[in-house]
């Protein structure tokens, strides 16, 4: 155990020096290495575990929190064995390299905690972590039984610019896993390179059409500008699942073999960008160059690319209509013999990724051609974008919440001496005096640890919405808990944080994800209705659930607005009882309700809505 102040010293700890002399073992232990505070950890060649059932982990191997702007390097053949949590690091910094390890039999009793996982990394604001990656790490084996594969490989939240590159992660399931099982998982993470021959496969006999949202290749959601390329997929119920406002940067020669479903799309705007122009016509589209091989597919219904994604412009380059055409095409395939497509010719590059291999801190920026930038972004700051019907205001605070965030950061893009310009900078001007702004800003300020700045900016916060509401109470519960310790923290607060973890992030915004990082909660959040199809205008009238008053004592309030019918209301705890159930809105008397977090649900003549509230006596 080694805790250290923000003292700005330059202190180190070195676990283990890479060479088999020099190694730890650590074994019949509830933690490995448990590291707090402002250091630079070297950690090389130990053992955590043993090959031997018997003498586990039964927690952290490595957990490391706060180390401030230092380094942490986890590299050289550290070997991981019988744990709940492999490597766990929350709110770097610094550099961080997680290189070269190998984890084995990790142990889940459920997934409420992200146990099972070989490696998790997570902030609480946007933080660059320059030159870093995690990389060339065997997670699961070929060999062994599926009690013995990590349940996630990678996750990695609120954090930006970071490398996953060359891992190779094994699952061993012949049937459906009770627990959901992700190789690499990134959420509301900025400008993430997922490349170079990541391997995630699935070694066993693949069930088709019995895993889907169990057993995924790649989780992506809320994750802007990513590049993902040159990585193989094997026998997954998804290959890949992108969600929300994850803006692709490059989505290119990827593999994808046996498979349910290629890429899946929930609520997805993934941009009109994510490939080179066709050579062969260039009105059809975009060209990304991934290979799709399903020869055992052939007795059932299968998609290469599936569910909904949003925005304007967005094509995928279809022509197969002979071999001279036939350049990576990737598109809607419903049943029938699927043959690969081979890379043809050398006219496309290896890489259409704009993001440079190793972020600096000197800052390069994201260099837009004006064609992208326009077919990006333009639909977003025009306000001509398609939203879901039921989601329109949420879907769309959150498309120009991002957009400006990238805006901000890149300021070349707004200007580029194009007529459309005017778009952006009247977006530009409009948006920075609005809650938008003041959100950027204060993930810039609690980025820089400055927590009185930070507690300041929210004094002049009004919340206008959910979104925004989530901000200001996440925001000042975490600055709180920065400042005074774990312990600082009332029940209300953190029933309130569990309140808010259980919202889509979707409809109620980023500060879900922060909620959840600092319960660490590891939630999957369900689909939308089917009324969030993509549509070109707001043209209905919106339902929106109230609920008041939010935490209640004697009598909580439900109210939707918009609409009057009400077919069903259920109220629901936390462990899923039943409470309340009536089919009208109306004051409910919970002076007999135990203090704790309750759920809504709602179904009504425009569709259905969720929300919760907290008794608090």
């Amino acid at each position: 155990y080694s805790y250290s102040d923000f003292d700005y010293n330059n202190r180190k700890i070195t676990l283990g020096n890479g060479s088999a002399n020099g190694s730890n073992t650590f074994k019949n232990a509830i933690n490995g290495l448990i590291g707090v505070g402002e250091m630079n950890y070297y950690i090389y060649e130990n053992i955590f575990g043993s090959i031997s059932p018997s003498e586990p982990i039964s927690k952290f191997c490595i957990k490391i929190e706060n180390s401030g702007g230092k380094e942490i390097l986890i590299q050289d053949e550290n070997k991981f064995y019988d744990f709940k949590h492999g490597i766990d690091i929350s709110s770097p910094r610094g550099k961080l390299y997680i290189n070269g390890n190998t984890f084995f039999n990790a142990i889940y009793e459920n997934s409420k905690d992200y146990q099972g996982t070989a490696i998790n990394a997570f902030g609480f604001n946007q933080t660059n972590l320059y030159g870093s990656e995690i990389s060339d790490n065997l997670i699961g084996s070929t060999i062994t039984s599926p009690s013995q594969q990590p349940r996630i490989g990678i996750r990695v939240s609120h954090l930006d610019k970071i490398k996953i590159s060359g891992n190779e992660i094994n699952f061993n399931h012949a049937s459906t896993p009770t627990e959901p099982h992700i190789g690499i998982w990134v959420e509301n993470c900025l400008k993430t390179k997922i490349i170079d021959e990541n391997v995630i496969q699935n070694i066993s006999n693949f069930q088709f059409g019995s895993s889907e949202m169990q057993l995924i290749g790649l989780q992506l959601n809320q994750s802007a500008m990513s590049c993902i390329e040159e990585n193989d997929f094997f026998g997954l119920g998804y290959g890949m699942n992108i969600i929300g406002n994850s803006i692709i940067n490059s989505l290119y020669q990827n593999e994808f073999d046996q498979f349910d479903i290629g890429i899946n799309f929930s609520s997805a705007d993934i941009g009109p960008n994510v490939g080179t122009q066709s050579n062969t016509d260039p009105t059809e589209g975009n060209v990304m160059g991934n290979t799709w091989n399903c020869a055992a597919c052939n007795s059932i219904t299968n998609n290469r690319i599936s569910g909904n994604y949003g925005g304007t412009g967005v094509f995928w380059f279809t022509n197969t209509n002979t071999t001279s055409d036939q350049e990576y095409p990737d598109d809607d395939v419903s049943g029938g013999f699927i043959t690969p497509f081979p890379l043809l010719g050398s006219t496309i590059s290896i890489s259409e990724c704009i993001l440079p291999a190793y972020p600096s801190e000197e800052d390069t920026g994201l260099p837009l051609p004006l064609k992208v930038r326009n077919e990006t972004f333009g639909g977003i700051v025009a306000d001509t974008s398609r939203y879901p019907e039921n989601y329109y205001s949420e879907f769309k605070y959150l498309a120009r919440q991002m957009a400006f965030s990238l805006l901000k950061k890149n300021p070349d893009l707004i200007v580029m001496d194009d007529a459309s310009d005017t778009s952006f900078v009247s977006f530009y001007n409009e948006t920075m005096a609005s809650n938008i702004n003041k959100i950027d800003s204060l993930e810039t300020l609690l980025a820089n640890k400055s927590y009185a700045a930070a507690d300041s900016l929210l004094n002049y916060f009004v919340d206008t919405n959910n979104i925004e509401y989530n901000y200001k109470r996440v925001y000042r519960i975490y600055i709180k808990l920065e400042v005074y310790g774990d312990t600082s923290l009332t029940e209300t607060e953190l029933d309130e944080l569990t309140a808010i973890a259980y919202e889509n992030p979707l409809i109620y915004g980023k500060a879900v994800f922060v909620a959840r990082n600092i319960l660490r909660l590891e939630i999957y959040d369900e689909e939308l209705s089917s009324a969030r199809l993509m549509n070109p205008n707001k043209n209905v009238t919106e339902g929106k659930l109230l609920i008041y008053p939010n935490p209640a004592r004697e009598y909580v309030k439900i109210e939707i607005t918009g609409t009057e019918k009400v077919y069903s209301l259920l109220v629901t705890d936390i462990a899923g009882r039943i409470i309340f159930s009536g089919n009208q809105l109306n004051i409910i008397n919970t002076s007999s309700f135990s203090p704790g977090i309750y759920f809504v649900k709602t179904i009504y003549d425009g569709g259905s809505l969720n929300g919760s509230f907290i008794i608090n006596r």
